[in-house]
């Protein structure tokens, strides 16, 4: 049922229905009653995603916060990020992608080129270049790869 709502809801903010809203509270208060760990997880991060995509940015952010498996949390907000990113909201990507390990990091960063390069022409492979400036103080090795770019 709350893959269900989660679609449906999804569907009605892509049509500009105001609806979507109630639609994805429902889905969340049916996700919230699974008993399953690892399926609520799932479908709060899925959940989270929808209303990311959607631009419920703030609701995606509260769903993905009711998630108590760390690296599945890390996941919904790495999506909410990417989000933010393609929406245009550079500074709170980075807020909410938190902390990572320099080849996650290095992967979201260049994967949101276009939401950069939106902003300004170049701008992807400057962020990515002082990135792996900033990474290559402590991996010698990655300052050697953001010198090749």
């Amino acid at each position: 049922r709350a893959a269900a709502l989660r679609q449906l809801a999804a569907a009605q903010a892509q049509a500009g229905h105001s609806s979507a809203q109630e639609t994805f509270r429902q889905a969340s208060e049916t996700a919230s009653r699974i008993t399953d760990d690892e399926s609520r997880a799932a479908a709060l991060r899925q959940l989270a995603a929808a209303q990311a995509q959607a631009g419920h940015f703030e609701q995606a952010r509260e769903t993905a916060s009711r998630i108590t498996s760390d690296w599945r949390r890390a996941d919904a907000l790495a999506e909410l990020a990417a989000a933010l990113a393609q929406a245009g909201y550079v500074v709170q990507a980075f807020e909410t992608f938190g902390p990572r390990l320099p080849n996650e990091f290095v992967e979201h960063v260049a994967a949101w080129g276009e939401s950069f390069d939106a902003v300004e022409n170049g701008l992807s492979l400057r962020v990515l270049r002082e990135c792996l400036r900033v990474i290559g103080w402590v991996y010698p090795d990655w300052r050697e790869i953001g010198e090749r770019l």
